[in-house]
C-alpha cells in the first residue's frame, strides 16, 4: 500500500539531520494505531471538522506542487510561506487542542501513540506557544524561519523561539498525520 504524501514527506523531514526532530523520531512511525473502543468514543464528534483540514492540507499540497511547475523562485518562496501559515492554522488554531485531549486520554499511557499526542497537547508544549503567537499575531519572518513569541501576561512571562521552516512543516504534519491516522483507524472500525 502506498504511503499518503505526507507520511513521505515526515519520512523525508525525520531522515534528514540538518532539523530539530524534537524527539518525535523517537514515537513517530509510518503506521500509527489509534485504535480506540467505539463504545467509549464517538468517531462523528470529529468527522466534520477532520475532514475539513484533510481537504485543507491536500489542498495545500496540490498547489505547491502545480507552482513549483510555473514560477520563478520568489513566487514559489511567497506561496510555500503562505502554504505554511495557511497549515498552521488549519492544524493548530482550527481544531483546537481539545480533540486532541479527548484523543489522548483514551490512549494506553506508555504507547508511541500517546506520547506524539502528548507532545502536542501538553500544558507548555510549543504547539500550544506558536497556536498562540499565531493566534495574536505575535511572530516574525525571517529569510527561512518564524520567530514565535507567546506573552502571557498574567503569569509575567514569555516563551520566545525561533524555528526553520522544515521544522515547522515536520510539526505541522506529524500532527495531521496523528489526526488522519486517528480518524482512519476508526472510520474503518464504524463501517
Amino acid at each position: 500500500m502506498k504511503l499518503p504524501w505526507y507520511k513521505l514527506r515526515i519520512r523525508e523531514l525525520l531522515s534528514g539531520n540538518d532539523i530539530n526532530k524534537f524527539d518525535l523520531d523517537k514515537y513517530w512511525h509510518e503506521s500509527l494505531n489509534y485504535k480506540l473502543d467505539s463504545k467509549e468514543f464517538e468517531i462523528e464528534d470529529f468527522k466534520q471538522q477532520f475532514n475539513n483540514i484533510a481537504v485543507s492540507m491536500g489542498t495545500f499540497e496540490r498547489l505547491r506542487e502545480t507552482v513549483k511547475l510555473w514560477s520563478d523562485n520568489y513566487t514559489i518562496y511567497a506561496v510555500n510561506l503562505s502554504i505554511l501559515f495557511s497549515s498552521l492554522y488549519v492544524c493548530l488554531v482550527y481544531p483546537r487542542e481539545g480533540a486532541l485531549q479527548k484523543i489522548r486520554e483514551k490512549l494506553k499511557c506508555n504507547s508511541n501513540e500517546h506520547k506524539v499526542c502528548e507532545f502536542f497537547t501538553a500544558s507548555n508544549s510549543i504547539t500550544r506557544h506558536i497556536r498562540n503567537s499565531l493566534a495574536h499575531g505575535t511572530f516574525e519572518v525571517k529569510h527561512n524561519s518564524i520567530e514565535f513569541v507567546d506573552e502571557d501576561k498574567r503569569n509575567n512571562s514569555k516563551w520566545r523561539e525561533e524555528y526553520d521552516f522544515k521544522e515547522i512543516e515536520l510539526i505541522i504534519l506529524i500532527l495531521f498525520d496523528l489526526m488522519m491516522s486517528f480518524y482512519e483507524q476508526n472510520k474503518l472500525d464504524s463501517k
